[in-house]
């Protein structure tokens, strides 16, 4: 089974960066396109994304252009908490390849 196999959209996913793991939320898939306006609304190939688990919506450090088309085998990831999360709106991590991602979070209740 490869660590990707099952990662979806929504999924929470681990990965490092600069010798940090970092725990994201994937938002978009590879051969998507992504956009995040001003008020950080989220929209994948320019359908609304509905995304109750975020409480305030904000564009963040984000420093690509938008529409951003996806990598194939990549994903796009943000933190829950979008004004101080570091993610994949900064070139500087990017979407994340799948030989990146380490696996996805599970939980149990």
């Amino acid at each position: 089974l490869k660590r990707t196999e099952n990662v979806k959209e929504g999924d929470i996913v681990a990965f490092y960066y600069n010798n940090q793991l970092l725990v994201r939320r994937v938002i978009c898939e590879g051969g998507k396109q992504i956009s995040i306006g001003k008020d950080g609304s989220v929209e994948i190939n320019n359908e609304p994304l509905e995304e109750p688990y975020v409480e305030d919506a904000s564009i963040g450090q984000c420093n690509i252009t938008f529409p951003h088309t996806v990598a194939p085998n990549s994903y796009f990831v943000m933190g829950d908490n979008r004004e101080i999360a570091m993610d994949s709106r900064l070139k500087e991590i990017g979407s994340i390849s799948e030989d990146r991602i380490l696996g996805k979070l599970l939980f149990a209740i």
